[in-house]
């Protein structure tokens, strides 16, 4: 891989971490459940279906669902960003050096 398509790669995952953060942070403190494009309330039960299955679950099970996402995605986004940024330093370092 060329030190241009490595910057390159390394500066989109850090804005990616970035963005995935953002949105976890936002979804986090989010009290609307959504089942699909529909708002759920407490006694709702979401259905959802795909080629080979389909998932049901009680308003509760979706909001924890929900969370977990929300979680994830504040640990996933930090750790691509730092990553990201690890070899985007690690490359702009290693060109220094070969100039």
């Amino acid at each position: 891989m060329h030190m241009i398509e490595a910057r390159t790669y390394a500066l989109l995952g850090l804005i990616g971490g970035i963005v995935l953060l953002a949105v976890g942070l936002i979804t986090i403190g989010c009290d609307t459940v959504r089942c699909g494009d529909h708002v759920m309330s407490p006694h709702d039960v979401c259905r959802a279906f795909s080629e080979y299955s389909s998932t049901e679950r009680t308003y509760e099970e979706q909001k924890a669902a929900d969370r977990r996402l929300s979680l994830s995605l504040m640990i996933g986004g930090p750790t691509l960003a730092i990553t990201s940024g690890g070899c985007l330093a690690w490359s702009s370092r290693r060109r220094a050096k070969s100039s």
